[in-house]
């Protein structure tokens, strides 16, 4: 997935998480991934076996675009998440040291992790986006990955934001983890089937690449 799909993609899941955990009820909804386990592992950013040691509550800063209003603009806005702190049984990608947090929404409603505190889980987790990444995604609208209405309405969309108010988010966002975890990612409770069939596959690709010599996941 491109950057720009990515951000608007996010977009969208911050307008649903920041209803969600301020007023109403809603259901998160989850793009079916069929990819295998190891092309999913290669795509994600961060992945580890780490048993939840604290959660804390944070605020974060999103920009988002009302689509379905008429008259819609750019919106800097302030919600609740949740920062989980992890002690590290075995790390895979992009971990350094014994310990790692990552960011998660308030709720599964909102497509938040329901992490809790003592329990072992293998994450999955991406980096977040940040105004470097929707500027140099802006920069591709005009490469052959859209259609050329696709182009043009998120050049319409894109034309309404500012960079300052790109820049006040990551600001505001400066101080909380630089990865998150979704409820549509693969992450789950160590115990569970799926989490065990996915850490045998991780297991087996990281043997591959030592035995080959390779590094590249």
């Amino acid at each position: 997935m491109t950057v720009i799909g990515r951000f608007l993609l996010q977009t969208a899941s911050i307008l649903l998480s920041f209803v969600v955990c301020t007023s109403l009820t809603l259901g998160c909804s989850c793009v079916a991934d069929h990819r295998s386990v190891a092309e999913v592992y290669s795509d994600t950013d961060q992945v580890f076996v780490g048993k939840v040691i604290g959660i804390n509550w944070v605020e974060k800063a999103d920009v988002s675009y009302p689509i379905m209003e008429k008259h819609a603009s750019w919106v800097l806005s302030k919600s609740k998440a949740k920062m989980v702190s992890f002690e590290i049984a075995e790390p895979f990608k992009v971990v350094e040291g014994n310990n790692a947090s990552v960011l998660t929404e308030c709720s599964s409603a909102a497509c938040g992790v329901d992490f809790e505190v003592g329990k072992t889980y293998l994450v999955y987790a991406n980096r977040r986006s940040n105004v470097c990444d929707y500027i140099s995604g802006l920069a591709k609208l005009d490469s052959g990955d859209y259609a050329p209405d696709v182009r043009k309405e998120l050049k319409e969309i894109d034309g309404k934001i500012t960079v300052g108010m790109l820049y006040d988010m990551e600001t505001l966002n400066k101080q909380l983890p630089i990865f998150s975890a979704s409820y549509c990612s693969r992450t789950r409770e160590l115990l569970g089937k799926d989490a065990q069939l996915d850490l045998k596959t991780i297991r087996d690709i990281i043997l591959k690449q030592k035995n080959s010599g390779s590094s590249k996941p």
